[in-house]
């Protein structure tokens, strides 16, 4: 047993763009589908592979994807950056790949999260997330734990001014 729900989207005559079907408050421009239907999409094809919910869903598995680059727009663009109201970061340089490839992680203690990541290890690969932080931000931050650019030289000039709380 199945519902379909139909509802008018009238089509509007526009001097610059044509006939053009109007915007509605259920949908998305350009989207056949309503909002909650979409963020419904979106959780499962998070979950599952997007053959696996055009089949469940029964709609086909490209417009399972188009749907989910369509919500991940939309969400994104009204994210807080993650950035804002970092104030106990913990940064981490670590091996991979049998100790050959290196990755750089920063994490916010507060939020318990990674808020940046990057190939690589030492004072460059660090500074490249200081350029990111505006200002406020870089003030804001008044404690970091970790591994900081150990791997190389020891702690990198930037972080030795900041408060060094422990490892973890």
């Amino acid at each position: 047993m199945g519902v379909e729900l139909m509802g008018l989207a009238p089509r509007v005559a526009c001097a610059e763009h044509g006939v053009v079907v109007a915007q509605v408050p259920w949908a998305e421009p350009g989207s056949r589908f309503t909002r909650d239907f979409e963020m419904e999409r979106a959780w499962l094809t998070a979950v599952a592979s997007r053959k696996t919910v055009g089949g469940f869903l029964r709609i086909a598995w490209r417009t399972a994807g188009d749907i989910a680059r369509r919500v991940a727009a939309r969400l994104g663009s009204s994210m807080p950056c993650m950035f804002d109201g970092l104030t106990a970061i913990g940064v981490d340089e670590t091996s991979y790949r049998k100790g050959r490839t290196y990755i750089t992680v920063v994490v916010d203690h507060k939020r318990k999260r990674v808020v940046w990541a990057h190939d690589g290890y030492g004072k460059e690969v660090l500074d490249l997330f200081f350029r990111q932080l505006t200002d406020e931000q870089r003030a804001s931050i008044t404690a970091v734990t970790g591994c900081v650019c150990s791997i190389e030289s020891g702690p990198c000039e930037r972080v030795e001014s900041l408060q060094m709380s422990g490892r973890f």
